[in-house]
């Protein structure tokens, strides 16, 4: 009767689900439901009966995880139509979670079964795996031969790829050359592996980034990416022109955001030759060189360098864009440069602008930096959530508290008294009344918190007017 009812599917097909129901009965009612919206994206019953044999193997393994991707396929048709890349896909998560139910059942639920598909990505990949061998021998004429290079964990095709990354013992590179054709893979490579040589040999490791900006600590990567290379080419200078056929950018290309800005200087730190009419460029280029006039060595003289362009680019009000990615592709992610779970000896809660007015006498303040005297008494520490982090800092965050309009030593008591208890009445909210969806409040809009949540999710702009706080209710009466 079994028979003849999966018939329809053939015979081939039919014998494959037959296996699959002895192994697990929910995954195979689960398939059966989702067979009919499949079946115009499987090409015939070979196919079918290679979809039954891939979910019987990870049943095999983990039943939770077969279900859970049973139960998903009619709403992935796409990932479907390439079995191939479902299979890799599959095999990979289960490899990835062996020892974690939890995360297995995670992945198979909500991860996109399509980064196996990516055909651009397969022959990155492929190309990469096979001269490894040859970036390893590359890497120990350099002197370090005890490093590994892998992959990074695939990604959708809709996102930038990654970085190369640069850790202990190893070195991750992207599955992607995205915007680099065939034929410069292989130099590609080779200059990712020359950079991270000049990491591992010029600059200081996991320096505490303690609560710097990521602004800053971006632009003091940049300044010391060119830093490490400038000394690596008086040792090789074969690399000036293999690192030099990546600098490719130029204004039209890049434009004037902070990543082509960033680009755009890394260039002319890299070709003295390289002509750029931007004045923040040029800053950049003349900050470097008087560095490394007076040594390459120097490396708070270069950190002054980064702090310096970070200063310029918030007085520009550029930000850091979220997906940023250094340039060009060849150099890494500078993670390895940082150690972000350590604090800095002296606290730096003032933002970069401010760290400039550090660096003036306090006669020389702009005009538009009011000076007040704070009353200490006032002031009070308190701890603070640092999201990037994830740990809370002990007495971070100072708050100081303003005097009352009334005080006493600043106009007569009795002059002030009767206007401030006025004042005060229009300052008073009123806790029945409630304005809600605001860029600042005191509280959380629970409803529009939700709602962005949900565009977050479906990839929509988000609203940031998630706050809500007490409004003040205008006085009925006249007060003479």
């Amino acid at each position: 009767m079994m028979m003849s009812a999966l018939h329809p599917y053939g015979h081939l097909a039919a014998r494959r689900l037959g296996v699959l129901r002895q192994i697990d009965g929910a995954t195979h009612e689960a398939l059966l439901r989702a067979l009919p919206a499949l079946i115009d994206h499987l090409n015939g019953e070979h196919e079918i009966a290679a979809l039954a044999d891939l979910l019987a193997q990870v049943a095999a393994e983990a039943h939770d995880a077969a279900l859970a991707l049973a139960n998903r396929l009619d709403a992935v048709p796409a990932a479907v139509a390439d079995l191939n890349g479902l299979r890799k896909w599959a095999l990979h998560g289960l490899q990835r979670h062996r020892d974690d139910a939890g995360r297995r059942r995670h992945f198979f639920e909500w991860e996109d079964p399509l980064v196996f598909s990516d055909q651009l990505a397969e022959s990155d990949t492929a190309h990469l795996l096979a001269q490894r061998g040859a970036l390893l021998h590359y890497l120990g004429g350099f002197g370090f031969t005890r490093h590994h290079i892998e992959l990074h964990e695939p990604q959708a095709a809709r996102l930038p790829p990654l970085s190369v990354a640069i850790g202990h013992g190893l070195i991750r590179f992207p599955r992607r050359c995205a915007g680099i054709a065939a034929s410069r893979r292989h130099a590609l490579h080779f200059a990712a592996v020359a950079h991270a040589a000049a990491h591992l040999r010029h600059s200081p490791l996991g320096r505490a980034a303690g609560n710097r900006q990521p602004m800053l600590l971006a632009l003091m990567a940049l300044v010391e990416d060119a830093r490490a290379e400038r000394l690596m080419v008086l040792e090789f200078p074969g690399l000036h022109a293999l690192w030099g056929g990546f600098h490719v950018v130029t204004r039209e290309s890049a434009g004037f955001e902070f990543a082509g800005l960033a680009a755009r200087l890394a260039r002319a730190l890299h070709e003295p030759d390289y002509d750029d009419g931007n004045p923040w460029v040029i800053k950049g280029r003349r900050l470097f060189d008087e560095a490394a006039a007076a040594g390459l060595h120097d490396i708070a003289a270069f950190d002054s360098v980064g702090r310096l362009l970070a200063i310029d680019i918030e007085k520009m009000r550029l930000c850091l864009p979220r997906e940023y990615r250094v340039q060009p592709p060849y150099r890494d992610d500078n993670s390895l440069l940082w150690n972000f779970n350590a604090a800095l000896p002296e606290d730096e809660t003032r933002s970069v602008v401010h760290e400039d007015f550090e660096l003036r006498p306090r006669d020389e303040l702009p005009p538009y930096v009011r000076r007040t005297d704070v009353d200490l008494r006032r002031r009070t520490r308190h701890p603070e959530w640092d999201h990037r982090l994830e740990g809370l800092r002990e007495d971070w965050a100072t708050v100081i508290e303003s005097a009352p309009s009334g005080h006493r030593g600043t106009v007569p008591h009795l002059a002030v008294r009767p206007r401030a208890r006025i004042l005060g009445l229009d300052r008073t909210p009123d806790r029945s009344i409630r304005l809600a969806r605001l860029a600042e409040g005191d509280e959380l809009d629970l409803n529009a918190a939700v709602d962005s949540a949900i565009h977050q999710r479906a990839r929509l702009s988000l609203d940031g007017r998630i706050f809500v706080r007490h409004g003040r209710r205008r006085r009925a009466t006249a007060i003479v």
